[in-house]
């Protein structure tokens, strides 16, 4: 139950009713100096007894949490009372972590006797010593009653004076909800998957949930473990090591909790996790939880630990589709029990912002987010920045913030947040993760290549996450680096491109190492982040067959999903191992699927043929002047007739080029070449357009044949 005023006193000091006899005295004071009459005041009447602490602890938790003023009655007696202590140390813990908080002493007997000189503090512990210290720096605001009771004129100023400065106190505290509790534990076991109908019960539970706001579904926080969630072994002694604390013990550290205007509901694992321990399998769990629970709430909270949170957020974002609530992921990098925690206030911004009902809420977010200090971003856009920052711990190289929380409001940037559906039924959690093994590797100068072909022979490999130079170099000189990833692609290995650097994205069109990367089949992961790069091949690689649908699996790494890409790759691809590139001097490419998208949203396309060689009847000849167009969705091209203006309207791009063969071999060099073709490309494919050929022609009737040719489109994401 709420309470104005705490009174925190001892037994033995009210053994003739002294005590009980001044908060008599004080309330009526306190209505004839303020006109306040409806104040709530709390004095256990009950017999004190030491050995009942442990039992009473909760209950006196409780009614602190619940209190904003503490009025304690103090003498000799008061620091040596181990309930007192308790009472104290909770209230001042729970004044550091909340402004509104208010401790006003009344001073009922001498701490040092003038005649014998008996000092309390010789009788304290350190633990004492260091309360004492505390009440002596509340000077200013203490009523020394035992000074002024014989003084009936002086206790009268004295009294209006600090019944005054409570009713000030009291004008700052917002007005304490007299309604029904607004939080609840509901299941501390949550991720026990042996219990047999566990979530019917939950949503029995649920239903019969008395609720303080019930016009309004409530919240749901999941507690996995973490930093945020670390309390002291030893509540009043400071130096005991830190534990994963219960949730119970979690919420008496948020006392904001309750001046939030709608209802949370708290789940637990019973065993809470080291994050640096998460697997795939926790993935799973989770996505099953919220999927079950999803009807009963308006958004969801993770408490989770820093170290894989972005992980988290990234598999869970691949997994949940037509998702239309928010799930926010949260933690912090000091605990809750620490003086400058970051802990409570991204809680109770994540709570607030996974309560898209709230009539005064910033609105409704249908993704997966991290939310950490002042920033809430994309789940599959973080990574980690800063190892022990409380306020830029996340953050999002390559993509904008979704919210910004600036004096503790929440403002959303609605134009970078994905449209929800409007119907809630059509949630679908795709819980399929692949077990299979997937590595993730830097390049690095002189790295050792003995070690990656070694890693390369593993049969069990089936992707690999290569993270190189700027916009995506790597070594070509000596070629086994190459020769290796080639050697993998052939093996239907899938091996994606990422950049090292914390900001950019992979280019194709900037550097010929780069390109060659793509020539063998390297896929480009543009500006994923490695989390979400590794999250989304394990969800694409669980939810297709593999290695069946490989072609599949690797579009799809490169289309957009979930917002983890800023523009999506559309590839029409001709290579040797599956069509014919002899152009001689003509080629009619077999038609190919074109992925459906919107043309409108077109941003870039290039086109490269890579691997030019000549047929031996032109390599003998002293120099080659060659001469190559391109056309799209054009299958009446005749070398032998001049160029109709059609023909030009199809055709999207062409090169020349003057070659000499190497006296050393008799031979033309092969020839690669990157061609922008943007504009002829967003002129010529339309929303209906399903199958795409491409024409190759050799305009002065060379013969020859590539490796390989791609049109690469890419589209900006909404």
């Amino acid at each position: 139950m709420p309470f104005d005023i705490y009174v925190s006193y001892t037994r033995s000091d009210d053994s003739e009713h002294t005590v009980r006899n001044f908060i008599d005295d004080f309330k009526r004071k306190l209505k004839l100096h303020t006109g306040r009459s409806d104040l709530t005041i709390h004095m256990d009447f009950d017999d004190i007894d030491i050995e009942r602490i442990a039992n009473d602890k909760i209950k006196v938790s409780e009614n602190i949490q619940d209190s904003h003023i503490l009025l304690p009655i103090i003498t000799p007696s008061y620091f040596t009372s181990s309930y007192c202590a308790l009472e104290w140390d909770s209230f001042v813990r729970k004044q550091q972590l909340q402004s509104q908080i208010f401790i006003y002493p009344v001073e009922m007997g001498e701490l040092i006797d003038k005649v014998t000189k008996f000092n309390i503090e010789d009788k304290l512990d350190e633990d004492g010593i260091s309360r004492l210290k505390q009440f002596r720096k509340l000077e200013h605001q203490t009523l020394s009653w035992v000074n002024l009771k014989h003084d009936e004129q002086s206790a009268e100023k004295n009294i209006k004076d600090f019944v005054r400065k409570i009713d000030v106190a009291l004008t700052k505290i917002k007005p304490i909800h007299r309604g029904k509790k607004n939080h609840h534990i509901i299941d501390e076991n949550i991720e026990d998957k042996t219990r047999k109908n566990k979530f019917e019960e939950i949503k029995i539970i649920v239903g019969k949930e008395e609720r303080a706001y019930p016009d309004m579904k409530p919240v749901c926080v999941i507690y996995t473990g973490g930093t945020v969630g670390m309390v002291r072994e030893e509540e009043l002694n400071r130096d005991s090591q830190l534990k994963i604390g219960e949730i119970s013990e979690v919420i008496n550290f948020i006392p904001k909790l309750k001046e939030l205007e709608f209802d949370i509901d708290f789940f637990s694992y019973k065993t809470p996790l080291d994050s640096s321990n998460i697997t795939s399998t926790d993935w799973v769990t989770l996505a099953d939880i919220i999927s079950e629970l999803y009807r009963l709430y308006q958004g969801f909270v993770i408490l989770h630990g820093a170290n894989t949170m972005a992980y988290t957020a990234s598999a869970l974002s691949f997994m949940f589709e037509n998702l239309s609530k928010p799930i926010i992921l949260t933690g912090a990098e000091v605990p809750l029990i620490e003086l400058n925690s970051d802990a409570e206030q991204n809680i109770i911004r994540s709570i607030q912002a996974a309560a898209p009902e709230l009539p005064r809420g910033a609105g409704n977010i249908p993704e997966v987010c991290i939310l950490y200090g002042n920033a809430m971003i994309r789940g599959n856009r973080a990574t980690k920045k800063n190892a022990l920052s409380t306020t830029e711990g996340f953050y999002s190289p390559n993509f904008g913030k979704l919210g910004t929380v600036t004096h503790d409001r929440m403002s959303l940037d609605h134009k970078l947040i994905r449209k929800a559906l409007e119907r809630y039924d059509i949630l679908e959690i795709k819980r399929s993760l692949s077990t299979h093994n997937i590595v993730i590797l830097d390049v690095y100068p002189d790295m050792d290549m003995k070690i990656f072909k070694q890693i390369c022979k593993y049969d069990s490999l089936v992707g690999i996450i290569i993270r190189t130079y700027g916009t995506g170099n790597a070594p070509d000189v000596p070629s086994d680096f190459l020769d290796e990833l080639e050697k993998l692609i052939q093996r239907d290995v899938i091996v994606i491109n990422l950049t090292q650097c914390p900001e950019g994205r992979v280019e194709l069109r900037l550097f010929e190492t780069n390109a060659r990367l793509f020539d063998i089949g390297v896929i480009n992961g543009a500006d994923m982040t490695t989390e979400a790069a590794y999250c989304k091949l394990k969800y694409l690689l669980g939810n297709f067959a593999y290695p069946a649908d490989l072609e599949k699996i690797k579009l799809m790494m490169q289309i957009e999903l979930r917002g983890e890409l800023t523009d999506s790759a559309y590839t029409i691809k001709y290579n040797k191992k599956r069509d014919n590139t002899l152009v001689a001097p003509t080629l009619k490419g077999t038609a190919k699927d074109l992925a459906h998208f919107d043309p409108s949203t077109i941003s870039h396309a290039v086109l490269r043929i890579q691997g030019i060689k000549f047929t031996e009847a032109t390599n003998v000849l002293p120099e080659t002047d060659l001469h190559v167009k391109f056309y799209l969705n054009r299958s009446t091209i005749d070398v032998d007739e001049s160029e109709s203006e059609e023909d030009i309207y199809y055709r999207l791009c062409e090169f020349r080029q003057k070659l000499e063969y190497q006296k050393s071999t008799t031979m033309i060099p092969q020839i690669s070449q990157n061609m922008e073709v943007t504009e002829k490309v967003r002129r010529l494919i339309r929303s209906e357009t399903k199958l795409v050929t491409m024409q190759v022609v050799s305009t002065n009737k060379h013969f020859f044949t590539f490796d390989s040719m791609r049109l690469i489109i890419f589209t900006q994401n909404a």
